[in-house]
């Protein structure tokens, strides 16, 4: 990218977007892509050499500090400052190109990522222009402390004077009309003619807040009476007894309820928690590692979370809940995975360096960010920053999602999108309302205008041209429409601008998120809580068997390919409601949610095991729905003869596409009553039996009984389809009776004198059928007379005695009674003779 200042980035993304427009065949090979990239560097330098340029070249522009800021007077030309010279990669069209390659199906470069470290060597700047930026810099008197590891962040340290000489620019200090105080340059930073071809931007210049969270706001309640569901197995995590209560007094759900409406069970029930991989969450505020601990203590989690502090960190304290919402959603969907949160300050260099870590470091395969600012606020020199990084997460196999915002349609009070959501190599995830968990859930386009709490983000672009992946998706998904526009980005004629949301999931803050943050349970949601969920999705798929050990990176094209070839079978549509959010003003009605794509909620929602599976795959195999049946073998039950009850599943496929391959799970509510592997029938139907273990299955009735097929490594007797998971919920319910239990009662001596009733020991036996089930620690009656006595069981068996003086003198009927328990029917005994007491 051209580091003039009437440069704006719209024209790099269309140049770019023209590219892939264009492609009539692939880039074969990494030799190829390199090659190009560096022929280009030496016509670029050689051009640069020849042309006649000023002595000063403007990088960027002037921050925007709002109406009515007041100038304090020069910062003092004393004060150390850091700032990042960041520079452009070696040649931006290459990068584009293999970062594209890298991420779509089909191409002969899909999925062949490049290792840790890698990208330096292949798309960073050169040495030399490193050290002719670095001889610059030290000419004005500045030092170069660090530089990144991918080689486009230059650190620099020195005196304030020695800045405003080096980018000839003053350094203010102002009056905010937000309140505070802040320092910013007086004039958009210029660099010397040399090396302006190598600098892609400057931050740190100023030290204004940037990005936001997009939470939703506090003072959204959900009415009495709102949407509360039970709680629900899934195989993953389960919430204990105050979590549950919290959730059902506050109107939202817990982390179970939204992996059951996302289908999350069938990659649970696959032994898959998200095990060997790490999510990366992007934070500008703190939180309290006290509140994560609390979170997972509930849900019986022990993931590990690290926390790495980059320049300097966000600070200390509960933060504002940003931070806890992100990173206990994830880990309540994925709680087996790792998590790694990289909190910088909120600042543009912080921006920048926050996302640098965590790309450099190539650990996180998954990075969510649920903070974000409106793409006329963030300008074009931090957006095309950022838009290199991206790139290059996608080179090296990083999926990053970026929450859309909370205004709907009218982020910045205009039709405007956030950024980073609205980037090319971003998924943008939206949001809907979640009514009922289902399945399948019941959804709208999440719009709170009536209350003023907010509204899914989305819309058309104003920095990005359309990208191929949303160009090239077939017009049954209706990705291009009637709102489609080229005006915002300045497109080319007959193209049109980048849409948002990609994907959607539940964010209405009134059916939204149970969270821990400052010691107590709260509700929570906005878009900043769908981009975790997601982020979960995909780190549960990246751990997958259907993955392989292979990260699906940039998810975007992928989940466009899906949706074109398998809708209905991995997306949710979300087809009513809308984003247009009047509390600015904007009642033009855009965006509405409507069949297929819509700038209200994207592709939809996901049906996770499903879009999971479809994504790991890379051989091309057709992907077919199934549905799920089954059948029971008797009508009644007794505790402890539960193996008598068979369950017969089905799982159907698609005729001509073979029979279901992989393993049908039967679950009570949170009870995992048994498993079977499927076995081919005739047709395109597979079969599989069950059967309950003894005393594994409670007494009492048992409703809500659903059925998950989990896909196997091969899923279909046909090796080109791929099957996705289904689940089906039975309407009936089975009710497993109490075990009938026998007690009989002796004694011994069976005369006494009166006084020495004490020397009489009653025995007492209770059975039951199984030798296992015979109570233990449980208690047993004798009766005589007025008179009892109290038995402690073990194996079934105990003894006890009467006191003296208990009875009178006569003859006495001996009887013991048993009250039974949970899974235990009562019984009573007698004993076939009497006790006498005679007198003195």
């Amino acid at each position: 990218m051209s580091g003039t200042s009437d440069t704006p980035h719209h024209t790099f993304a269309r140049s770019r977007g023209r590219l892939r427009f264009a492609r009539t065949g692939v880039i074969t090979s990494l030799a190829i892509v390199l090659a190009i990239a560096g022929a280009a560097v030496s016509a670029d330098a050689t051009g640069a050499a020849a042309a006649s340029r000023p002595a000063l070249v403007r990088i960027g522009s002037i921050p925007n500090l709002g109406a009515g800021a007041v100038a304090l007077g020069r910062l003092a030309g004393s004060s150390h400052l850091r700032v990042d010279v960041e520079l452009s990669p070696r040649n931006s069209t290459a990068l584009a190109e293999y970062a594209a390659e890298v991420s779509t199906p089909g191409t002969s470069l899909y999925r062949h990522y490049l290792s840790r470290g890698a990208f330096a060597t292949q798309f960073g700047p050169t040495a030399a222009a490193i050290v002719d930026v670095r001889r610059w810099l030290q000419s004005d008197g500045l030092a170069v402390t660090t530089i990144s590891a991918n080689h486009l962040t230059v650190e620099v340290q020195g005196l304030t004077a020695s800045f405003e000489r080096a980018f000839s620019t003053g350094i203010e200090r102002y009056r905010l009309p937000a309140g505070g105080v802040a320092y910013a340059n007086t004039a958009a930073p210029r660099v010397d003619s040399s090396v302006s071809r190598y600098v892609q931007g400057v931050f740190g210049l100023d030290d204004l807040a940037a990005d936001a969270p997009l939470e939703a706001t506090q003072q959204s309640r959900a009415p009495a009476g709102g949407p509360v569901a039970p709680q629900v197995v899934t195989g993953g995590p389960q919430p204990c007894a105050a979590a549950v209560a919290a959730g059902i007094k506050k109107h939202v759900f817990t982390a179970d309820q939204l992996a059951a409406a996302y289908e999350f069970s069938g990659l649970y029930a696959a032994g898959d928690e998200g095990a060997g991989v790490t999510i990366g969450l992007f934070e500008l505020g703190p939180n309290l590692p006290g509140d994560i601990t609390a979170y997972q203590s509930c849900f019986g989690t022990s993931a590990d979370v690290t926390y790495t502090q980059v320049d300097g960190g966000s600070g200390t304290g509960d933060g504002d809940g940003e931070a806890a919402l992100d990173i206990e959603t994830a880990l309540g969907l994925a709680p087996k995975a790792r998590f790694a949160v990289y909190q910088a300050p909120r600042t543009q260099s912080g921006i920048i360096d926050d996302f640098t870590a965590m790309i450099d470091d190539d650990v996180a395969k998954v990075i969510t960010s649920s903070w974000g600012g409106c793409e006329s606020k963030n300008g074009s020199t931090l957006i095309a920053a950022e838009g290199t990084l991206f790139e290059q997460g996608a080179t090296q196999g990083q999926s990053v999602l970026a929450a859309t915002g909370d205004y709907g349609a009218s982020d910045c009070q205009s039709k405007a999108l956030d950024d980073p959501a609205s980037q090319p190599y971003v998924t943008g995830v939206g949001g809907t309302t979640l009514s009922s968990i289902g399945p399948p859930p019941a959804e709208t386009a999440w719009n709170e205008s009536s209350i003023a709490t907010g509204a899914g983000g989305g819309g058309v672009s104003a920095a990005h041209a359309m990208p191929w992946y949303q160009v090239e998706a077939p017009g049954a998904l209706h990705v291009i429409g009637p709102d489609s526009s080229g005006t915002p980005c300045a497109a080319a004629s007959g193209s049109y601008c980048r849409e948002v949301p990609d994907v959607s999931a539940d964010a209405n803050r009134s059916t939204g998120y149970l969270i821990y943050y400052d010691g107590a349970w709260s509700p929570n949601g906005g878009t900043s809580a769908a981009s975790p969920l997601w982020a979960a999705l995909l780190a549960l798929a990246d751990a997958s068997k259907a993955c392989d050990g292979r990260s699906i990176g940039f998810a975007n094209p992928s989940l466009y390919a899906v949706a074109a070839t398998s809708y209905s079978s991995v997306f949710n549509d979300v087809t009513s409601g809308n984003n247009d959010y009047t509390p600015y003003g904007n009642t033009s009605g855009q965006y509405a949610a409507g069949t297929g794509y819509d700038m209200a909620t994207g592709l939809g929602t996901p049906k996770g095991a499903s879009l999971a599976a479809a994504l790991c795959g890379e051989s091309g195999a057709k992907t077919v729905a199934t549905t799920s049946g089954l059948h029971r073998s008797i009508g009644s039950l007794t505790y402890g003869g539960e193996a008598k009850e068979a369950f017969s599943l089905t799982v159907g496929g698609s005729a001509g596409d073979g029979q279901p391959l992989g393993t049908v799970h039967v679950y009570s509510r949170t009870t995992l009553l048994c498993s079977g592997v499927l076995s081919p029938l005739s047709g395109d139907t597979s079969s599989a039996t069950c059967r309950l273990k003894a005393t594994e299955v409670k007494a009492g009735q048992h409703a809500d009984v659903l059925v998950v097929y989990s896909p196997g490594d091969t899923s279909s007797t046909d090796a080109a389809v791929r099957y996705t998971t289904s689940e089906s919920l039975s309407t009936g319910s089975f009710t497993v009776a109490k075990d009938k239990t026998a007690a009989s009662v002796g004694l011994s001596p069976m005369t006494v004198l009166i006084g020495d009733e004490s020397a009489v020991k009653f025995s007492v036996t209770v059975r039951t059928h199984l030798d296992e089930m015979v109570p233990n620690g449980e208690h047993a009656t004798v009766h005589v007379g007025k008179a009892s006595c109290v038995v402690t069981l073990k194996g079934g068996k105990g003894t006890c005695t009467l006191g003296n003086r208990a009875l009178p003198v006569g003859s006495y009927k001996i009887t013991d009674t048993y009250s039974g328990d949970a899974n235990l029917a009562s019984a009573r005994g007698a004993a076939t003779s009497k006790l006498t007491v005679s007198g003195t």
